[in-house]
């Protein structure tokens, strides 16, 4: 099994979430958990039920943080997309299905 120590931690507030780009782990203590992402305060995802698309990144904080879900935010520095290449990129996309697409499949189209 893989481990990764964090040596610092970083607390943003909600405007970096606005007009950066993040990858999202989400049930970080979970296995798997789940990956999302985020760019200039629109989120999305493909899960088993469906996909979040453009999901205001204030109700994903929200959501999060009410429920106490574990979750990592993980700040993409050199992105090379637009919030239009995450639709794209997430529009061939219905729902996440066994041996076919998971969480990563649109995410991995970006890189």
């Amino acid at each position: 099994m893989f481990s990764f120590k964090v040596d610092s931690w970083e607390l943003f507030r909600d405007q970096e979430f606005k007009k950066n780009t993040f990858l999202w782990v989400i049930h970080a203590d979970k296995k798997p958990p789940h990956i999302g992402i985020s760019k200039e305060g629109v989120y999305f995802s493909l899960k088993v039920s469906g996909k979040d698309d453009q999901i205001s990144i204030n109700s994903l904080v929200g959501l999060v943080d009410s429920k106490h879900i574990p979750t990592l935010a993980i700040q993409i520095v050199d992105d090379l997309f637009e919030v239009k290449d995450l639709k794209d990129a997430f529009e061939d996309y219905t729902s996440a299905t066994s041996h076919v697409s998971t969480c990563l499949s649109p995410i991995s189209k970006l890189y």
